[in-house]
This record gives structure tokens, C-alpha cells and sequence, in this order.
């Protein structure tokens, strides 16, 4: 045997070694679709269920009510050990927003907890579990100065930024949605008049079927505020990269690759307005140009900040149970393309467990 080939066999030797103590994790983002009525305890096999089916590491969960609910669903997990964190970004005087914030539960310790607030000052994030107590931070989530980026607000939703102790920063999301509260009027007041027997007015009809004005600027307006929150955490995520961390974004987006809606610059289309029917986006609206909405892009086309991100979920077939979308996932893993090696394609659970939304699930190795 001659002296390169010894060599060969040492490295090859010493690189199966090397990955076979690799650590691996699996991360699985959720939302749960609770409601601030709902008795978590009664969905307690759900989260067996999935516990069960993708035996997760670590998991980032939306639309958690609040603090007895994380520990109600940390309890039907059973893990021997965990940490977890919920956000307190509700807004007290909107009852709306008690249903809409997220959580982190790992069986790996914290080495840090921050959440980033739009309007700090109204809570902090509550962290518990088997490793010990641990006080989380609060920051202001912040996007004044980004070009083409709206400022975000106070009726706008937060993350939290949580470091493990292996490393990995996790910032789970949840992103405006794509509610239209004008279309939902005119839809409720059509139903109105059919159900007490009377001709639906036809501009209200008209309305309903080619589209108005201002619905058309809540479609834009959902949009912004996607945008907004996306590259304030990008931003946040950019420092840790560069600092020599691996970053893990994860959540419901509320936003999908569809064609004609979703952007690749913001040079964005002159949006048109369309019909409220649920369904897909007509791509006929968004014509001529680019798609109106940027979200995705700020992180895979680095339109903010540094670097690109790597969607995990590109190719995710739809992980919402309604057909309002294009047949393809909302809920996203995102990575930055430096460390995109670290992780696997994601895939969609089998089941929604209760939810309108299925889990989307990555392997990261340390």
C-alpha cells in the first residue's frame, strides 16, 4: 500500500468518525391554530401525536394563547427534560392579538432569551422548564431607515430571538395574514340580503366580483407589514451570522412563491383590483411587473441587509388546509445560504394534529 493511499484511508477514517458524533436536531415550526377560548388540554393527543410522528428536538410554535397554554402542551409532550419560552407581544388593548404569540420548546438548554417587541414595554417573554430559570430580555423591533421597507407599528407582531446552547439562533414568525376586513363586509352584507330574501344591490355585487379600491390597498397593506417585520428580523439575523452563528427563521409567513403575488425586487407590479372570491391570486392583477409582494425576496434574494437566505420549504407543496392560497406552503424553514449545508430539505408533517396548518421539518447538524 502505497503512502497516499494510507493516507486516504486515515482521512476517510477520521471524517466517518467525525460524523458519526455529529449531533443532529431535529426543528419542526407549527401553528397550532388555537384560539383564546380554547382549552389546550382538550387537543392533549395532538400533541402526542406529533411528538409520536416527527419526534421533534426543537419546536417553534405559533398562535400559542398565552403562558398556561405553553405549559399545558410542554405537559402532553412529557419530555423528561426541556426549556421553553413564550413571547408577550399582545397588544392589551386588542383582543385580537391574545391568540398570536409564539413559542419555543427544546430539549436543548437556552443560552439566551430576547424578544423583540414593536412596542416594548407591555411584557416580556416567560421562560420555564427542567434547566433552570432564566430572565429574557426585550428590545424594540425596529425597521426606521431600511429603504422601501414601511416602519412597523404597534398593531404589528414581534419574535423572539432564542440562542441554544449549541449555537443555533432560532427566530420564530408570524407574519401579518392575508385577512381582507373589506371584503369580509361586503361578503357578510351579500349574505344579508339573501338571506332575508332581497336583490343583493349590483354595485355591492359588482364590488364583490371585480373588486374595489380599498380592499385592493389592504391586499398592499398586508403585504407591508409581512415585509416590514421579515426584514427587521433579517437584520437581527444578518449580526448573528456575521458573529458565527447558525440561524434558523421559522413560522407561518402568511406568504407563498405564487405566481404574480410574490416579488422578486421592489420594483412591484401596479396592483389592480380583483375579485374577493377565495382563491389563488389572479395573476392578470399584478401586471405589468414584478409581484407586490416582497416578503420572501427580502430573505432569498437579499433585498435587505446581507447576504441571501435559503428557503428549506421552496418546494413544499401547501401547508394550509384552505384553498384561499396557491397550492404551496406558507409556513417556512429559512437558513442563511452560508449554513444551508447544516440543515435538510424540509419536509411537511403527514397530519394538520388539530391545527389548519401542517408542521414543517428540517434535521440541522451541529
Amino acid at each position: 500500500m502505497d503512502t497516499l493511499m494510507r493516507y486516504a484511508i486515515i482521512f476517510g477514517t477520521l471524517a466517518c468518525a467525525a460524523s458519526a458524533h455529529a449531533e443532529q436536531l431535529t426543528v419542526a415550526a407549527w401553528n397550532i391554530k388555537a384560539s383564546i377560548y380554547e382549552q389546550i388540554e382538550r387537543r392533549h393527543d395532538d400533541f402526542v401525536a406529533l411528538d409520536h410522528d416527527i419526534a421533534p428536538d426543537v419546536l417553534l410554535l405559533v398562535e400559542v394563547p398565552g403562558l398556561e397554554e405553553l405549559e399545558r402542551i410542554v405537559s402532553a409532550l412529557g419530555w423528561s427534560e426541556y426549556q421553553a419560552v413564550i413571547s408577550d407581544l399582545g397588544v392589551v388593548r386588542d383582543q385580537a392579538f391574545q391568540g398570536l404569540e409564539v413559542a419555543v420548546i427544546s430539549k436543548i438548554p437556552f443560552a439566551a432569551v430576547t424578544e423583540y417587541d414593536v412596542s416594548p414595554g407591555d411584557g416580556v417573554g416567560q421562560v420555564l422548564g427542567t434547566f433552570g430559570q432564566m430572565k429574557a430580555g426585550e428590545e424594540k423591533l425596529e425597521t426606521a431607515g431600511i429603504p422601501s421597507v414601511s416602519k412597523v407599528d404597534g398593531n404589528q407582531r414581534g419574535t423572539l430571538r432564542v440562542e441554544l446552547k449549541n449555537g443555533l439562533i432560532l427566530y420564530p414568525v408570524h407574519l401579518k395574514s392575508n385577512s381582507n376586513s373589506r371584503c369580509s363586509n361586503i361578503s357578510g352584507a351579500i349574505s344579508a340580503f339573501k338571506m332575508i330574501g332581497e336583490p343583493v344591490p349590483p354595485n355591492m355585487q359588482a364590488a364583490y366580483d371585480i373588486g374595489f379600491d380599498k380592499a385592493t390597498e389592504t391586499h398592499r397593506s398586508n403585504a407591508l407589514k409581512r415585509e416590514a417585520v421579515i426584514a427587521a428580523v433579517k437584520l437581527l439575523a444578518d449580526q448573528d451570522i456575521a458573529a458565527g452563528h447558525p440561524v434558523l427563521i421559522g413560522g407561518d409567513f402568511n406568504a407563498s412563491f405564487e405566481p404574480g403575488k410574490a416579488g422578486t425586487s421592489f420594483e412591484d407590479c401596479a396592483l389592480a383590483n380583483f375579485s374577493c372570491e377565495r382563491g389563488p391570486f389572479p395573476t392578470n392583477a399584478c401586471e405589468p411587473g414584478d409581484g407586490f409582494d416582497d416578503t420572501l425576496a427580502i430573505l432569498e434574494r437579499g433585498l435587505v441587509g446581507t447576504g441571501r437566505y435559503h428557503f428549506l420549504t421552496r418546494d413544499l407543496k401547501s401547508t394550509y388546509d384552505d384553498d384561499v392560497f396557491y397550492d404551496a406552503a406558507i409556513d417556512h424553514l429559512v437558513v442563511p445560504d452560508t449554513v444551508a449545508d447544516r440543515f435538510t430539505k424540509a419536509t411537511s408533517g403527514t397530519a394538520f394534529y388539530g391545527s389548519d396548518h401542517k408542521p414543517v421539518v428540517t434535521v440541522f447538524t451541529e
